[in-house]
């Protein structure tokens, strides 16, 4: 189970990542109802296409959407601000 605001918060398993961001890095957060939609390809053309955060989150959910979204989906879409400071 991988969840916020479980009951059970001894069993939720939360994923982190450790690194650093640089101008120009984006990250995507995502549920399995995208994921399970769109190949991993899919998902890096609609980062390609060079929207912004919000156009490229809405894209994403569009575009599962679309192949039948038989799942909830929940994105976002971050990129690093251009100045350094987070």
């Amino acid at each position: 189970m991988r969840c916020l605001g479980a009951k059970d918060r001894e069993r939720v398993v939360v994923d982190t990542v450790d690194g650093q961001l640089h101008t120009g890095d984006r990250l995507l957060l995502c549920s399995d109802g995208l994921t399970g939609e769109l190949t991993d390809d899919a998902i890096k053309a609609v980062f390609d296409a060079g929207y912004n955060d919000q156009v490229t989150a809405d894209r994403l959910v569009q575009s599962a959407l679309d192949l039948g979204g038989s799942d909830t989906i929940t994105v976002v879409v971050v990129s690093a601000p251009a100045n350094g400071e987070y």
